[in-house]
């Protein structure tokens, strides 16, 4: 599991200074920051201008083992500002890939693959992107035979439901337990709802002018089921946007989330719920 959460931390690429010319190398920390030289760096990174306009990242560790590659349509110091294009990846030590990810338009259009360090198929994870939308996980053993096949659907609610099948490594079907397990309220998400609304204030202005909308709002759920940030995801008005938030706080205040999980093992996740202003 770890070399699952290493390589999608590793593809981040935070705050690396650009290099304009061909084949400059810089050094990065542990947070993907620029440092000045090899002796605090994690990695050092190879910028190669490739054909097409492409930015190309190699990826390697101080002692010179490659560990991966980026690609960019479009490459600045600003994260939103970034657009991959192409072939990401994560290697293993023994050179195989761990994580392969392919975009066109910073749009992933191939399934994020991750393999055993034996090359075989381990994780495969498909999603559309929208907040509505929809996240498929098919889980191999390393004999190729699928051990589990999940689809999580984000409900018209805000709330995540998952179904799926499990099976042993012979093929029978076995309970379901889910790979991937979605942060939830430890009250329930529908009380968190109804919490969120008993407290949710529709600003007067909007109000007078008769006007509604939808505000979406993601909670940063640590490993210990801890709210921490908060921000909004889609609104359809500022105003509406800042008594959602007021609203969340106010709901998750001294509440324990159970944290999202990955093969039983928690880890750090976003919670996502909607509220809709309406007259």
């Amino acid at each position: 599991m770890k070399h699952l959460v290493t390589a999608v931390m590793a593809l981040g690429i935070s705050s690396i200074a650009f290099a304009q010319n061909i084949q400059d190398t810089m050094y990065v920390d542990k947070d993907y920051n620029f440092v000045s030289n090899a002796t605090n760096a994690k990695h050092k990174v190879l910028f190669n201008k490739k054909d097409g306009g492409l930015t190309q990242l190699l990826i390697f560790s101080p002692e010179g083992r490659f560990q991966g590659e980026a690609n960019y349509k479009h490459f600045s110091y600003g994260k939103d500002s970034r657009i991959r294009e192409g072939r990401f990846s994560k290697t293993y030590v023994n050179g195989g890939d761990s994580l392969v990810v392919f975009y066109k338009d910073d749009e992933a259009v191939w399934p994020k693959v991750v393999n055993y360090p034996s090359g075989k198929k381990w994780f495969e994870y498909e999603s559309d992107r929208t907040v509505s939308s929809y996240t498929k996980i098919t889980v191999y053993y390393e004999n190729g035979a699928v051990k589990n096949s999940e689809q999580t659907v984000r409900n018209s609610a805000g709330i995540c439901e998952t179904t799926g099948h499990s099976y042993d490594e012979n093929g029978n079907e076995i309970a379901f337990t889910p790979f991937y397990a979605a942060p939830k309220f430890k009250k329930g998400d529908l009380e968190l709802l109804k919490n969120v609304y008993k407290v949710l204030r529709y600003p007067k202005a909007l109000r007078s002018k008769r006007l509604e909308g939808d505000v979406t709002v993601s909670i940063t759920i640590e490993k210990d089921g801890t709210p921490s940030a908060y921000r909004v995801v889609l609104s359809d008005n500022e105003k509406f946007s800042a008594e959602a938030l007021k609203a969340f706080k106010s709901a998750t205040e001294n509440e324990l989330f159970t944290p999202a999980s990955i093969d039983g093992k928690p880890i750090k996740a976003t919670y996502v719920g909607r509220v809709h202003f309406n007259l």
